[in-house]
């Protein structure tokens, strides 16, 4: 409830049979590394051995996952484990519609923000991590990862079918997130709606992280996110693909050695003529030296009204 704590001590292992947390007050969980705290499928055998003479496999979506409202402040989640969650057919019941509770996700933050870090989210169905309108969380040292599985009946947030499996989906948030890993996963972060809320200045910031063996490891649309010397070699495309950015304020175009190339690799991805990357009047595209834009269509481009600045 609302203002009341609820602490979860280092070693403590919680298994769902289907329903999960629903957050108005504070979680505070505080594993450590060798005492991670668990949250999980009753049939994961990993994590405490068999209940209730269990003989099944655990599976993406066997359980709703944790859920942060917006009465909910100041909440740390520190060298836990969300395995398996993300359920769509099993939502939270009480004070949300079904298709409010349906989005399936590990952990789902609406309204509010939280501190995750030191943790590994992986196996969860559609979604690892999704922020909603999340002005300050802070996501370290952690690793997303085996996000492979969908409902395909399941079509209501933005973005393609093939965006269905996303470790860390940011949607109108301005989260930091930083030294972690994003490995085997169909997208390893999505961001979209950034230049929407009038409250953001900027956009998230995602610097220091590992990206591997993903099929996409960052999709961008409508949003103005900062790189910074984040590493991304073995993924079916290794750059940064971009969609949809119609600037409405000044923006850098870079961010460090993204891949063996040497330079940041975005990926001009848009079927409709000359969308992808348009800079206004009075707007300025700054692209740093090293940078490398690839155009995935032949209709796809860069419109310049304003000023292009690019330089070695």
């Amino acid at each position: 409830s609302e203002g009341a704590t609820l602490t979860i001590e280092p070693g403590v292992i919680v298994k769902f049979i289907n329903p999960g947390l629903k957050l108005f007050g504070t979680i505070k969980a505080n594993g450590t590394t060798d005492k991670p705290i668990v949250f999980t499928d009753y049939n994961d055998k990993k994590y405490a051995g068999e209940i209730f003479g269990s003989i099944a496999s655990p599976q993406a979506g066997a359980w709703s996952g944790i859920w942060f409202l917006e009465s909910s402040t100041d909440s740390v989640l520190d060298n836990i484990i969300i395995r398996y969650a993300g359920s769509r057919t099993r939502p939270f019941r009480t004070g949300a519609t079904y298709s409010d509770a349906a989005v399936g996700a590990g952990i789902r933050v609406d309204n509010t923000s939280i501190i995750l870090r030191n943790s590994t989210i992986e196996h969860n169905l559609f979604t690892g991590v999704l922020l909603t309108n999340s002005p300050n969380t802070v996501i370290e040292n952690s690793t997303f990862q085996n996000h492979l599985e969908h409902d395909n009946s399941y079509t209501t947030l933005a973005g393609p079918t093939e965006l269905r499996n996303i470790a860390l989906y940011i949607d109108s948030s301005n989260p930091r997130v930083e030294d972690s890993a994003f490995q085997n996963n169909l997208t390893g972060i999505y961001i979209v709606n950034n230049s929407q809320p009038a409250s953001l200045v900027g956009g998230p910031i995602i610097e220091n992280n590992n990206f591997f063996n993903n099929s996409r490891p960052i999709w961008v649309q409508s949003s103005y996110p900062e790189f910074s010397n984040n590493q991304i070699e073995g993924n079916q495309w290794d750059g940064i693909v971009v969609k949809g950015l119609k600037l409405n304020r000044d923006y850098t175009l870079g961010g460090g050695p993204a891949s063996p190339a040497g330079g940041s690799v975005f990926i001009n991805y848009d079927e409709i003529p000359f969308w992808s990357i348009v800079v206004p009047e009075g707007i300025i595209l700054t692209i740093e030296p090293g940078t490398i834009i690839k155009s995935v269509y032949s209709t796809s481009g860069l419109i310049i009204e304003g000023t292009l600045i690019a330089m070695l």
